[in-house]
């Protein structure tokens, strides 16, 4: 991973992060693909969304009442190509006990000059859950 993309991946974060850090439903709209292809899979339970809509209705109601806890993003892997970029990394709460914390993916794609996201994925480390 070049440099460029480590930066390019931690902006990402950062400001998906800050979107739901301030609650911020319309910047984080901005963020994503609008043009009805987006999914998103969540590691909570009934999380995951086919379509934005779904997907921000869903974030809207968690606004409303989640509790919201800052996150350190830990970025495995990225990389750019022309018009499509993958991000890998592992995600942790800020907290006194911030494991297991989850994996993250995402994919993004160039909209003229500006990077949307096309998919998320957060899921569980199998490797660090207690069976």
């Amino acid at each position: 991973m070049r440099v460029e993309e480590l930066e390019f991946a931690k902006q990402v974060f950062c400001a998906y992060n800050g979107c739901f850090m301030r609650r911020d439903l319309e910047a984080l709209r901005k963020l994503y693909t609008d043009d009805g292809s987006f999914v998103y899979f969540d590691n909570h339970a009934d999380c995951d969304s086919h379509n934005l809509d779904d997907h921000l209705s869903k974030v809207g109601e968690f606004f409303k009442a989640g509790e919201i806890v800052e996150l350190e993003t830990e970025v495995l892997g990225c990389s750019v190509q022309r018009e499509s970029a993958t991000i890998a990394a592992h995600v942790r709460y800020k907290r006194e006990n911030p494991e297991p914390g989850v994996r993250a993916s995402v994919f993004l794609e160039r909209h003229g000059e500006e990077w949307k996201i096309r998919h998320i994925h957060y899921s569980t480390n199998p490797n660090k859950v207690d069976t």
